[in-house]
């Protein structure tokens, strides 16, 4: 039997409780929140069939609610992203971690680079988000010809917010294929000129370097 003393102490705990939630400053998600990243993060120049699978996430700020966007920049020298045919290359495909976020591919616009969009919602927390596959059939997609890291710029916005830049946007590093070729540079390591033909005067010194490059003249 529950004494009125017992009931009073039971109400004013309630009360206590629904006091410090009336007095808790939840957290709101901003525009820009979310993390990216991407695997696999290191390709071979000029080669095709490469598939990359971008995660979008969620941090502890709040959730991404219906009008939220996600813009992915693919860099120009990369394969044209598409959605409308899953077997040709470039395609780009959206997966939603079930229960906890939505997301649908919106559009495609550009020419190199390209930015896709993203609708999708997403509970608060850094498990809940989605998957963004780069693919497609055929060649899939192909890496460019040029060494260097490539950034892959990430925007989000919350509903009704503007796409600002998420803290650290996914790269992807190209890196110089098997050597195929023996040519003369200006500097051994990669930074300097591949030479061709070059006329010298009577007097005049120049340090040069046979080095081994790819079939893009990579080294």
């Amino acid at each position: 039997m529950t004494t009125p003393k017992t009931v009073r102490k039971q109400q004013f705990a309630v009360l206590l409780a629904m006091l410090a939630v009336a007095g808790t400053t939840w957290a709101a998600v901003n525009n820009g929140d979310g993390t990216m990243t991407v695997t696999p993060t290191n390709v071979t120049a000029g080669s095709t069939g490469n598939s990359f699978t971008f995660s979008c996430r969620n941090e502890n700020n709040g959730a991404f609610t219906a009008g939220a966007q996600l813009a992915l920049i693919i860099p120009a020298g990369w394969t044209a992203p598409q959605i409308t045919t899953p077997g040709d290359p470039g395609y780009v495909s959206i997966a939603a971690i079930a229960g906890v976020a939505t997301a649908t591919n919106s559009s495609v616009t550009g020419t190199g680079p390209w930015t896709v969009l993203v609708n999708f919602t997403a509970n608060q927390g850094p498990a809940n988000g989605f998957d963004l596959a780069y693919a497609g059939g055929g060649t899939a997609v192909t890496a460019p010809t040029n060494v260097g890291t490539y950034t892959f710029a990430t925007q989000t916005k919350k509903s009704g917010g503007t796409l600002t830049a998420i803290t650290t946007s996914p790269t992807i590093t190209v890196t110089a294929g098997a050597a195929t070729q023996v040519r003369v540079a200006t500097a051994p390591d990669g930074s300097g000129t591949l030479l061709g033909m070059h006329n010298m005067i009577a007097g005049e010194s120049l340090t040069v370097y046979s080095v081994a490059c790819d079939a893009f003249g990579n080294y």
